[in-house]
């Protein structure tokens, strides 16, 4: 027994050391011209709401834009929320797969430089013996002066309790998963230096 508890030891802490130097996570997409020093502003266009099934209410707007502005402001972006997607009317994810340079122009506000297109894919809660929620949300970062896009990335949230308390909490799940989701996805935006 004596000699195995150090082996024990050293391999929790070679566990432990090795979750702590986790590689911070990459965007999906981060273009080579994206420098983060340069971004005045970000513009958010309305939240996008992509789902299939539309059982989990929400208000986009206020819910997913606090969590944004609080994540953004947090990396060193300042934010402003934009009314409309500007002259392109409506944004659908099939615009987003690959924007040519015309359709980014026209996004968003005339005099805004930085805009930022958020969707929301998925947002469910279930109730079993405890309750989980999970959420789904894709960003992405456009220069419209250059026409392209800087930065693209998605964000998965996944939360849950056990048993009665778990039950209890149900209402909760859906906009907790979404806040985790949320940071999720912002996470793999660089850090803006001033």
């Amino acid at each position: 027994m004596k000699t195995r508890m150090p082996s024990i030891i050293c391999a929790c802490a070679a566990v432990l050391g090795a979750a702590g130097c986790a590689a911070p996570k990459k965007a999906i997409y981060a273009s080579t011209q994206f420098t983060p020093a340069a971004v005045a502003q970000v513009a958010v266009l309305p939240i996008v709401d992509s789902r299939v099934g539309k059982a989990e209410p929400i208000e986009l707007q206020k819910d997913v834009g606090g969590y944004l502005r609080s994540r953004l402001e947090d990396r060193g972006y300042t934010v402003q929320f934009a009314s409309s997607f500007g002259d392109v009317g409506t944004v659908s994810d099939v615009d987003l797969q690959s924007p040519d340079p015309a359709w980014i122009r026209r996004l968003g506000p005339p005099d805004a430089r930085y805009v930022l297109v958020v969707m929301l894919v998925d947002l469910k809660s279930t109730l079993t013996f405890g309750s989980t929620g999970n959420a789904e949300v894709s960003g992405y970062l456009f220069d419209r002066a250059d026409g392209v896009m800087l930065w693209h990335d998605k964000g998965i949230g996944q939360v849950g309790q056990g048993g009665l308390l778990g039950m209890a909490f149900k209402g909760g799940m859906a906009s907790n998963a979404l806040r985790v989701a949320v940071e999720d996805m912002v996470s793999s935006l660089p850090e803006r230096r001033k």
